[in-house]
């Protein structure tokens, strides 16, 4: 806590390759992994003035995602 202001740099990439009729895709997100909770915990230790318990989202707060897939194109050029 204390923090009046943090600044956060989000790395992304997406990579797709396509082979006759099928595209292979792969999807990375926040490579750095920023998350809020390394510099700030979300829950507050007893409750603020406002009455809240929790603090407001500044930064990711799910880190590291990696994804990809598959598409199949059927029939047509």
């Amino acid at each position: 806590m204390g923090m009046i202001g943090a600044l956060a740099l989000f790395v992304n990439v997406i990579v797709a390759v396509t082979i006759d009729k099928i595209s292979l895709f792969a999807n990375a997100e926040n490579l750095l992994d920023v998350r809020q909770t390394k510099y700030d915990p979300l829950l507050l230790p007893q409750r603020a003035a406002s009455g809240q318990w929790t603090v407001d989202a500044w930064a990711p707060l799910e880190g590291f995602i990696l994804n990809g897939g598959i598409r199949l194109r059927f029939g047509g050029h």
